[in-house]
């Protein structure tokens, strides 16, 4: 009679034991992921912008961006205060790494209910973004005073 009592004791024990090691053993495998190389280089829109924009019919915008890290820093958010004919608005845009496509990713709302998407690649020293509308910026970082411009190209249309 021991055994049979010693016997369903050891599977009471192995029924609470087995998952509990299947959940460490799975914890220990899910780590935190680490951002890459290309998260890092995102970097360089963290900060103050001072923006100054032109969209394809002429129409002068200008803007006050402030980027963050957003948190695990695969991502970086900006918000915009923005200046255009229209009246002021604000903008939310987060700039990102999609590794499926090799390419960066700009998403962008506003308080006039628009959104754009837009996505970038990073040559040498030169980003180059590609979106709708196609508009021509001029970016100054205010947080090193001036010392970073970045010229946003007007793609050409193909016909």
């Amino acid at each position: 009679m021991g055994d049979k009592h010693d016997s369903e004791s050891l599977r009471l024990m192995l029924g609470i034991l087995v998952p509990i090691a299947a959940q460490v053993t799975s914890a220990q495998a899910l780590q935190k992921p680490q951002p890459g190389p290309e998260h890092q280089r995102l970097e360089f829109f963290v900060g103050r912008w001072q923006v100054e924009a032109e969209d394809e019919s002429g129409v002068k915008v200008k803007a006050l961006n402030t980027c963050e890290w957003f948190e695990g820093r695969f991502q970086v958010i900006c918000r915009s205060d923005v200046t255009s004919p229209d009246g002021n608005s604000e903008e939310l845009e987060v700039l990102a790494y999609d590794a499926d496509s090799a390419a960066y990713t700009s998403y962008n709302i506003g308080s006039f209910g628009q959104s754009a998407f837009a996505t970038g690649k990073l040559e040498g020293k030169t980003w180059q973004w590609r979106g709708e509308p196609p508009t021509k910026a001029v970016f100054t970082d205010l947080t090193s005073r001036g010392q970073k411009r970045l010229p946003i190209p007007t793609p050409s249309k193909s016909r």
